[in-house]
């Protein structure tokens, strides 16, 4: 049984928890506001920049899942910088020869627009952010790439699931091709806590993890395929502006990610393309 501290204990970390925990793991989790937790879980109550020292538990692997409070550079240096720092300064001082390992959950909008139509960037690729939040994201990430503890970024693409229906929502209403064409690149919220779940098991099993790790599916998609998709399986037409051409059927912009460590090391994709990961959330949409 090992020690794991969950800092950020969200969708996405509570799902985490609960799969830690089923496997016997001591699990410590943070939450800022509610104090409530996944059943098993030692729940600490607190902003992680403000809590003592005393409050953060020695463990052998920590979990830093933030969710921003808007999308402004404040919100970001908020989440992600301002509580790197904070954990980097604390386990710092609490390290041992064994670790503890972070993991540091990312975005791979760090990889900015000037690399629009590259095809299989991968984790070899420099961050190149173009956004104000993307740059705050990259800054974080440094704090542990250029630092000394034991670490793994972990860049998530559009995270797409339960609750998450933005989407679906627009498609419904006819509004899928309201934006410009472009590749996109997604992976499922299950594949989120699945492949954290399995890098913490890799570590903890004695494997050396990379310093930073894609996570996306297998299916890059341009935007309007997943739209007309979607829209077959709805049986909703979707507007067309009249000012589009065939040209604009092409996408011009975004990137194709490849999640090619992660998959190296051994990790199976639950939905390994958006027609897996869409046609289980259709049936309980359309169900409503």
């Amino acid at each position: 049984m090992s020690s794991i501290l969950i800092a950020g204990c969200g969708d996405l970390g509570s799902g985490l928890a609960t799969k830690l925990v089923e496997q016997g793991h001591d699990v410590h989790a943070i939450r800022r506001a509610t104090n409530t937790f996944p059943k098993g879980v030692k729940g600490i109550l607190g902003d992680i920049c403000e809590l003592p020292e005393a409050a953060f538990p020695k463990v052998d692997l920590v979990y830093l899942i933030m969710t921003p409070q808007g999308r402004t550079q404040d919100a970001y240096e908020a989440a992600y910088l301002a509580t790197s720092q904070r954990l980097s300064e604390v386990y710092q001082k609490l390290a041992t020869q064994d670790g503890p390992h972070i993991f540091f959950i990312s975005s791979t909008s760090v990889y900015g627009s000037e690399q629009d139509g590259w095809l299989g960037l991968d984790e070899t690729t420099q961050a190149l952010p173009s956004s104000v939040t993307g740059k705050v994201l990259h800054q974080a990430e440094n704090v542990w790439l250029e630092g000394s503890l034991d670490h793994s970024v972990v860049r998530f693409s559009g995270i797409y699931g339960p609750g998450r229906n933005r989407t679906l929502d627009k498609i419904a209403q006819g509004q899928g091709f309201s934006a410009a064409n472009q590749w996109t690149n997604r992976i499922h919220r299950d594949d989120c806590v699945a492949s954290l779940f399995f890098l913490g098991q890799a570590k903890l099993a004695g494997n050396t993890l990379a310093p930073i790790y894609i996570g996306t599916d297998q299916a890059p998609v341009s935007q309007w395929e997943l739209v007309n998709w979607i829209a077959a399986h709805m049986e909703v037409e979707q507007e067309i502006n009249s000012e589009l051409s065939l040209g604009d059927m092409i996408p011009a912009k975004g990137k194709q990610l490849s999640s090619s460590a992660l998959q190296s090391l051994g990790y199976q994709f639950i939905y390994p393309s958006y027609v897996q990961g869409y046609q289980a959330l259709l049936k309980d949409y359309l169900s409503k």
